[in-house]
Protein backbone atom coordinates (compact mmCIF):
# COMPACT_ATOMS: atom_id res chain seq x y z
CA UNK A 1 0.00 0.00 0.00
CA UNK A 2 1.55 3.28 -1.04
CA UNK A 3 0.46 6.83 -1.49
CA UNK A 4 0.70 9.25 -4.39
CA UNK A 5 0.77 12.42 -2.28
CA UNK A 6 4.05 14.05 -1.21
CA UNK A 7 4.83 13.68 2.50
CA UNK A 8 5.29 17.45 2.90
CA UNK A 9 1.69 18.05 1.83
CA UNK A 10 0.43 15.36 4.20
CA UNK A 11 2.40 16.82 7.08
CA UNK A 12 1.04 20.32 6.54
CA UNK A 13 -2.55 19.10 6.38
CA UNK A 14 -2.38 16.70 9.30
CA UNK A 15 -0.64 19.06 11.73
CA UNK A 16 -2.27 22.38 10.77
CA UNK A 17 -4.81 22.27 13.62
CA UNK A 18 -2.20 21.40 16.26
CA UNK A 19 -0.24 24.67 16.12
CA UNK A 20 3.10 23.03 15.39
CA UNK A 21 5.84 25.53 16.18
CA UNK A 22 8.60 23.97 14.11
CA UNK A 23 8.81 21.14 11.58
CA UNK A 24 12.25 19.56 11.79
CA UNK A 25 11.85 17.39 8.70
CA UNK A 26 9.21 17.07 6.02
CA UNK A 27 10.70 15.34 3.02
CA UNK A 28 9.03 15.43 -0.35
CA UNK A 29 9.03 11.70 -1.04
CA UNK A 30 6.07 9.33 -0.93
CA UNK A 31 5.40 7.50 2.31
CA UNK A 32 5.31 3.72 2.35
CA UNK A 33 2.42 2.67 4.58
CA UNK A 34 2.55 -1.10 4.47
CA UNK A 35 5.33 -1.80 6.96
CA UNK A 36 8.13 -4.32 6.50
CA UNK A 37 7.80 -7.69 4.79
CA UNK A 38 10.56 -9.60 6.53
CA UNK A 39 10.18 -12.56 4.14
CA UNK A 40 11.56 -10.48 1.26
CA UNK A 41 14.45 -8.62 2.89
CA UNK A 42 17.08 -11.02 1.54
CA UNK A 43 16.93 -12.42 -1.98
CA UNK A 44 20.06 -14.22 -3.09
CA UNK A 45 22.96 -11.80 -2.79
CA UNK A 46 20.68 -8.74 -2.52
CA UNK A 47 20.03 -7.63 1.06
CA UNK A 48 17.63 -4.71 1.52
CA UNK A 49 18.14 -1.95 4.07
CA UNK A 50 16.09 1.05 5.13
CA UNK A 51 13.10 1.93 2.98
CA UNK A 52 13.92 -0.84 0.50
CA UNK A 53 13.27 -3.27 3.37
CA UNK A 54 10.03 -1.48 4.28
CA UNK A 55 11.56 0.10 7.37
CA UNK A 56 9.55 3.31 7.34
CA UNK A 57 7.20 4.44 10.09
CA UNK A 58 3.72 3.95 8.61
CA UNK A 59 2.16 6.65 10.82
CA UNK A 60 4.92 9.22 10.35
CA UNK A 61 6.95 8.44 7.25
CA UNK A 62 10.10 8.55 9.38
CA UNK A 63 12.89 6.30 8.21
CA UNK A 64 16.37 7.81 8.34
CA UNK A 65 17.24 6.35 11.72
CA UNK A 66 15.66 3.03 10.68
CA UNK A 67 17.87 3.02 7.58
CA UNK A 68 21.02 3.61 9.60
CA UNK A 69 20.04 0.96 12.17
CA UNK A 70 19.33 -1.61 9.45
CA UNK A 71 22.66 -0.81 7.74
CA UNK A 72 24.45 -1.45 11.03
CA UNK A 73 22.48 -4.69 11.44
CA UNK A 74 23.54 -5.72 7.93
CA UNK A 75 27.22 -5.11 8.70
CA UNK A 76 26.94 -7.02 11.98
CA UNK A 77 25.38 -9.99 10.17
CA UNK A 78 27.42 -10.17 6.95
CA UNK A 79 27.36 -13.71 5.69
CA UNK A 80 24.39 -14.67 7.89
CA UNK A 81 21.18 -13.85 6.02
CA UNK A 82 18.96 -15.57 8.59
CA UNK A 83 20.70 -13.68 11.40
CA UNK A 84 20.17 -10.38 9.56
CA UNK A 85 16.45 -11.02 9.07
CA UNK A 86 16.06 -12.14 12.70
CA UNK A 87 17.80 -8.98 13.89
CA UNK A 88 15.56 -6.79 11.71
CA UNK A 89 12.49 -8.60 13.06
CA UNK A 90 13.66 -7.90 16.59
CA UNK A 91 14.51 -4.23 16.01
CA UNK A 92 11.53 -3.34 13.83
CA UNK A 93 8.69 -5.61 14.94
CA UNK A 94 6.77 -2.53 16.16
CA UNK A 95 6.25 -1.42 12.53
CA UNK A 96 3.91 -4.35 11.80
CA UNK A 97 1.08 -3.46 14.23
CA UNK A 98 1.61 0.23 13.43
CA UNK A 99 1.06 -0.47 9.72
CA UNK A 100 -2.02 -2.56 10.51
CA UNK A 101 -3.43 0.33 12.59
CA UNK A 102 -2.74 2.92 9.87
CA UNK A 103 -4.47 0.71 7.27
CA UNK A 104 -7.52 0.43 9.51
CA UNK A 105 -7.80 4.23 9.79
CA UNK A 106 -7.24 4.78 6.07
CA UNK A 107 -9.92 2.22 5.21
CA UNK A 108 -12.38 4.20 7.32
CA UNK A 109 -12.67 1.56 10.01
CA UNK A 110 -13.03 2.53 13.64
CA UNK A 111 -9.63 2.03 15.30
CA UNK A 112 -9.52 -0.12 18.42
CA UNK A 113 -7.55 1.15 21.45
CA UNK A 114 -4.50 -0.91 20.43
CA UNK A 115 -4.51 0.80 17.01
CA UNK A 116 -4.52 4.23 18.62
CA UNK A 117 -1.65 3.17 20.87
CA UNK A 118 0.46 1.87 17.96
CA UNK A 119 -0.13 4.98 15.83
CA UNK A 120 0.72 7.28 18.74
CA UNK A 121 3.89 5.26 19.44
CA UNK A 122 4.83 5.61 15.76
CA UNK A 123 4.49 9.36 16.05
CA UNK A 124 6.57 9.36 19.25
CA UNK A 125 9.38 7.41 17.57
CA UNK A 126 9.44 10.15 14.93
CA UNK A 127 9.66 12.86 17.59
CA UNK A 128 6.01 13.95 17.34
CA UNK A 129 4.51 13.96 20.82
CA UNK A 130 0.72 14.14 20.69
CA UNK A 131 -1.42 14.52 23.79
CA UNK A 132 -3.94 11.72 24.20
CA UNK A 133 -6.85 14.17 23.92
CA UNK A 134 -5.56 15.35 20.51
CA UNK A 135 -5.18 11.85 19.04
CA UNK A 136 -8.75 11.45 17.66
CA UNK A 137 -8.63 14.84 15.92
CA UNK A 138 -5.21 14.09 14.44
CA UNK A 139 -6.30 10.67 13.23
CA UNK A 140 -9.29 12.25 11.45
CA UNK A 141 -6.96 14.81 9.86
CA UNK A 142 -4.61 11.99 8.85
CA UNK A 143 -7.48 10.10 7.23
CA UNK A 144 -8.62 13.20 5.31
CA UNK A 145 -5.07 13.95 4.18
CA UNK A 146 -4.39 10.40 3.00
CA UNK A 147 -7.75 10.11 1.26
CA UNK A 148 -7.14 13.35 -0.65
Amino acid sequence: MGLGVPARKLTETAFRSLHVAKAICACGARIRLCGPDFRNVVHGNVWAVGEAAGLVGPASGAGNVFAMRSALDLVNNLGDAAGYVATLRRHFRHLVPEARAVRRVLLGKLPVPADIYHIRQGWRRAGVHVRWRDVPRLMLAMKRAFRG
